[in-house]
């Protein structure tokens, strides 16, 4: 029986007036055309989700002639984005362009030694640079390295007059940033003549990551009264960083995209009506009864009739869950087989447990299908949906899942949302757009980005790693790290003074770190966890990843897929571990390049629900005041699977920098990694995230990390 129905509640459309400015087709929207004109080094542009802000950014370094790098958190976003430029140059800016990187629809990498010849045929130079396109690319130049990869291109593109685009992630940028790529001196010159940078979808920079990509690129940008190169900054929501970015930056500008009720003489709608029912969600989806709810909920919108409509993807679903999500697909799944169907070309998933080789890559191929995920959906694909089912829990979620629907059409909802928001939304049958937004904003919570934290004084390790890395000499004949103190020095001075502007309210990085003399700041790159930092990889994401085989039932798949995923989403999945000697041969090349035959690969056999290993730490691990390396027999993981257990546990070893937080619990931004104290209060934050968590207890302790 289906569950009752929440209350019905219309949201109206939303315009935008067409400016003057034109286009090869069309002509530019007002708020597009102001951002394009506007003066100042650094410039936010604040827009609703699918109104148009990779297009003013793209004419706005167009119109200049200038050559940009745009930065995107995932590798996903990196790839979607390329499709999307490619698509606004033909059409739009009525420009050839020339990928240099696998191209977004074919998969092709084409080979170096062909840039110069397509340079001849094409307008502008679109550069895909992640590490896997550097991969692709190397094996098609016969294994070149990929700071040859990088030099070549850089060198072959950079021709007077012509406009070239780097599209890259935030790993790319920085193992630049410190000198990991051969040639590492060529390509930080050529970095140098880029003249704007461009991040994009800012909302998903926190903590950590908001703190080395803002310091990076304030080093990129020079003197920061004298900044050489632009820096924009897109986003639909921007949070407490907002407040950062204006303290910080004094020739700031923000231009805000103000979407109209009504349709006005001269403009388009970028949404259209939305007819949502709201039913309440105390928390994240979990239990079986909503399984069964939500897949009914879906069934029923399949098989609504859409007036001779055959759209790509009829019916798309976000979920917080993977778990939940995989549930609702296999339910889904089982109703459409009783009835005769063919399910698996009707339902697909998207999630972060699908392997990146076996994710949609397009929506061009689906007809009349059904989309579930969670927040992979997000971002990326341009949806033309009539039906969305989704849960969310904060603000930014919200807008951005609500942002996949009425985009071209009008789109019918169910929303999955807290009390705090139900009260309110079914206080009256309709709203205009902007009532709605504004009425989310007060009723929901908006998850933090730390934008403070990047201004304290325990965001120094941070600099103090990135200097040092920046600094490391590598000795191949002994196998072992050594650094050159002198140099990582100097190199951390010239980052702090770049970011010496920084700061939020009264909180300044400068003051929070204060004067550290020349043989003290050795010392503090001399501590065990600094250098941890860089042999482990914490600035590059990589240090616990493990080799895993998916069974042909999980994916859908004809055969088995091999793959690579976090330690602890293998907590989510049923299965056990062999020796990857039993696999090395069909493992791809990209994953033997980065494991040896002696790893363990863990065999998955179904999606589950997720049961996390708690920790056992004694009185002297040294982990409890303040983040530190734990000692090694005195910190184990416990869990019902024994080798899963051994396997988190050398995974553990790695991270080894831990800060046990004592207020930790289920509640706590589900961003921060962690690991549940057995038989004792909070729980041990895990990596560099450990740095955060002690600024937020020193700042609610008035200075002590003490609890």
């Amino acid at each position: 029986m289906r569950a009752q129905s929440g209350k019905r509640v219309e949201v109206g459309g939303a315009y935008l007036s067409y400016s003057k400015m034109p286009l090869k087709s069309g002509q530019m929207y007002e708020y597009q055309a102001e951002f394009v004109e506007a003066e100042g080094n650094v410039i936010v542009l604040d827009a609703p989700t699918g109104s148009g802000k990779t297009l003013a950014a793209l004419k706005r370094v167009i119109d200049r002639g200038v050559s940009a790098i745009f930065v995107y958190p995932t590798n996903a976003l990196v790839q979607d984005q390329l499709r999307a430029m490619k698509q606004l140059l033909e059409k739009q800016l009525g420009l050839k362009p020339n990928i240099i990187g696998p191209d977004p629809d074919t998969g092709k990498a084409y080979r170096v030694d062909e840039i110069e010849e397509r340079m001849r045929s094409t307008d502008i130079d679109l550069l895909f640079m992640t590490g896997d396109t550097l991969e692709a690319l190397s094996a098609s130049t016969g294994g070149k390295s990929k700071g040859s990869i990088l030099d070549l291109i850089f060198t072959a593109t950079h021709k007077s007059g012509r406009i070239r685009i780097l599209l890259t992630n935030p790993d790319t940028l920085y193992l630049a940033f410190i000198g990991k790529y051969y040639r590492h001196g060529r390509i930080s010159e050529q970095i140098d003549t880029f003249q704007t940078i461009v991040l994009d979808e800012f909302h998903l920079y926190s903590g950590p990551l908001l703190a080395k990509i803002l310091y990076m690129i304030n080093v990129v940008r020079g003197n920061p009264s004298r900044p050489s190169v632009e820096l924009i900054i897109l986003s639909a929501t921007h949070g407490d960083a907002l407040r950062l970015l204006i303290d910080s930056y004094s020739d700031l500008r923000v231009v805000k995209a103000k979407p109209l009720n009504q349709e006005p003489k001269s403009g388009r709608p970028i949404r259209q009506k939305s007819i949502c029912e709201v039913r309440v969600a105390s928390g994240v989806l979990s239990d079986e009864t909503k399984v069964k709810e939500v897949a009914e909920a879906i069934i029923t919108f399949y098989d609504a009739p859409l007036d001779g409509q055959t759209p790509r993807v009829k019916v798309l679903a976000i979920f917080s869950s993977v778990y939940f999500s995989v549930q609702v697909t296999e339910a889904v799944r089982r109703i459409l087989k009783e009835r005769g169907l063919e399910s698996e070309k009707i339902v697909h998933q998207i999630h972060g447990l699908i392997p990146k080789e076996d994710r949609l890559k397009t929506i061009d191929d689906l007809e009349n299908a059904i989309l579930i995920g969670t927040s992979a959906i997000e971002v990326g694909i341009d949806f033309n949906v009539p039906f969305l089912i989704f849960e969310a829990l904060d603000v930014g979620s919200f807008l951005q899942r609500f942002g996949r629907g009425g985009r071209h059409q009008e789109c019918q909802m169910i929303m999955y949302v807290p009390l705090s928001l139900e009260t309110q939304l079914t206080s009256k049958a309709s709203f205009t757009f902007t009532e709605f937004v504004e009425l989310v904003h007060n009723a929901m919570d908006e998850l933090p980005s730390y934008a403070d934290f990047v201004c304290s004084a325990q965001a120094n390790r941070i600099l103090l790693s990135m200097a040092l890395a920046a600094s490391h000499l590598p000795d191949f004949r002994h196998r072992k790290d050594s650094w050159d103190f002198d140099a990582a020095v100097n190199c951390y001075e010239t980052i702090l003074k770049s970011n010496a502007h920084l700061k939020i309210g009264d909180l300044g990085l400068a003051t929070s770190i204060g004067h550290i003399p020349h043989k003290r700041l050795e010392r503090k790159m001399k501590d065990p966890v600094v250098r941890s930092m860089i042999k482990h990889g914490f600035l590059r994401g990589m240090s616990n990843m493990v080799m895993v085989r998916y069974s042909k039932s999980m994916l859908n798949s004809q055969v088995p897929i091999y793959a690579t995923v976090d330690l602890f989403d293998l907590f989510k999945m049923k299965g056990y571990v062999e020796p990857a000697e039993k696999h090395w041969e069909r493992l791809p090349s990209r994953i033997r390049r980065m494991f040896s035959k002696e790893d363990p690969i863990f065999i998955a056999e179904e999606f589950t629900r997720p049961e996390y290993p708690r920790v056992v730490i004694q009185d002297d691990a040294r982990c409890r005041k303040r983040p530190a390396l734990y000692k090694r027999e005195k910190c184990h993981l416990k869990f019902g699977n024994k080798r899963l257990e051994d396997l988190g546990e050398k995974i553990l070893h790695r991270r080894n920098i831990v800060f046990h937080w004592m207020s930790l619990n289920r509640n706590t931004d589900y961003r921060i990694p962690r690991l549940f104290v057995d038989g004792e209060q909070g729980g041990l934050v895990v990596g560099e995230w450990s740095f955060v968590a002690e600024y937020l207890v020193s700042k609610r302790t008035g200075g002590s990390t003490i609890q």
